[in-house]
């Protein structure tokens, strides 16, 4: 389910470069959650240990790979005139993410600083309010040179806003409201 559930949307971007038409359709599993679901299961193998073997330079060569992949598929399909937004069902990004992910979780990190462990806290709540702060920028951040550009500040207030938000409610809120709304 994986493989039919992320690899189309990728070839799919070269098919629309090729002036093709897709190559398959993705498959609807909406009734598990869709791509987040299967992320979900990802992530339960991983957290049994389905994963423990596979050594560190493969993580390693898969992540650099994985991203360089994403970024060429990105430049292809810019270049040809293709707007393709990487997003949770692009293979290329579960793969660098997958290996990323496991790489950090196979670190053998005696300490830890109070940053990482706030940072690990509120993530979660990040990901709950960002899209609020990312709507409302949409509409009043103008940058008409580049549009890259704008994506990336729009995105960097967004995260700085949101850590903002869940700064200032952790330090008025109680541990119980937080667990709450926000599931830290």
């Amino acid at each position: 389910a994986v493989l039919y559930l992320f690899v189309p949307t990728s070839i799919n971007v070269i098919c629309m470069t090729l002036k093709q038409d897709f190559l398959i359709e993705t498959l609807d599993l909406s009734f598990a959650g869709g791509g987040y679901g299967i992320l979900l299961i990802i992530g339960w193998v991983v957290k049994k240990g389905g994963f423990n073997c596979v050594k560190n330079i493969y993580y390693v060569i898969l992540a650099v790979v994985g991203l360089m992949l994403t970024v060429g598929l990105e430049i292809y399909s810019y270049f040809h005139g293709i707007t393709y937004n990487v997003w949770y069902d692009s293979i290329t990004l579960l793969l660098t993410s997958f290996a990323i992910f496991n790489l950090f979780l196979k670190a053998k990190i005696t300490y830890r600083l109070n940053i990482v462990k706030w940072l690990s806290k509120t993530s979660f709540a990040v990901y709950l309010c960002h899209e609020l702060f990312v709507d409302i920028l949409a509409k009043y951040v103008v940058i008409n040179t580049c549009q890259e550009i704008k994506v990336l500040v729009i995105w960097l207030l967004a995260i700085v806003l949101s850590y903002g938000v869940i700064f200032v409610a952790s330090s008025k809120l109680s541990d119980r409201a937080l667990r709450f709304l926000f599931y830290t």
